[in-house]
């Protein structure tokens, strides 16, 4: 559920003290949402990775500001709903990345990608599938693959 307005100053109070700690005991600090979410809330709060579904979304605007400022972005690109289709996750970031809040190359260096959400309640057999296809299309980008750049397309 949504967070109440009254309930903000509480709870970004206990969430900043949990960064905090995190952080001076070594940690990097991410947040996933699920659902919707008042994103500039959310990165108010100096998380350094910021995760959500793709299919649920996030603004590209407070995305890329929390790039710049140095975070990261987990894309849970790859649906956990039917079988896995590389290409078109691949598609999906590549709208998001020409859509020109940040240029292509920008995003890719501050991106991780995932699964989308619901991957733990999965069968084991279907989480696999899925993680495997996962595991395939970052290898390609680690070979020097890039789908987002339209001339290598």
């Amino acid at each position: 559920g949504q967070l109440d307005e009254a309930d903000r100053p509480t709870a970004g109070a206990a969430l900043t003290a949990v960064i905090t700690a995190a952080r001076a005991a070594g940690g990097i600090v991410g947040i996933h949402c699920c659902g919707a979410a008042d994103w500039e809330w959310v990165v108010s709060l100096g998380w350094d990775v910021l995760s959500f579904d793709m299919a649920i979304g996030a603004p590209l605007g407070v995305l890329a500001r929390h790039v710049q400022d140095g975070g990261g972005i987990v894309w849970g690109c790859l649906a956990t709903d039917r079988d896995p289709d590389v290409v078109s996750a691949e598609q999906q970031l590549s709208l998001r990345w020409s859509a020109g809040a940040l240029d292509p190359a920008t995003w890719s260096k501050a991106a991780m990608v995932s699964p989308a959400c619901g991957l733990g309640l999965l069968p084991l057999a279907r989480a696999e599938k899925i993680s495997h296809a996962l595991a395939g299309m970052t290898a390609d980008w680690r070979d020097g693959r890039r789908p987002w750049e339209p001339e290598r397309r």
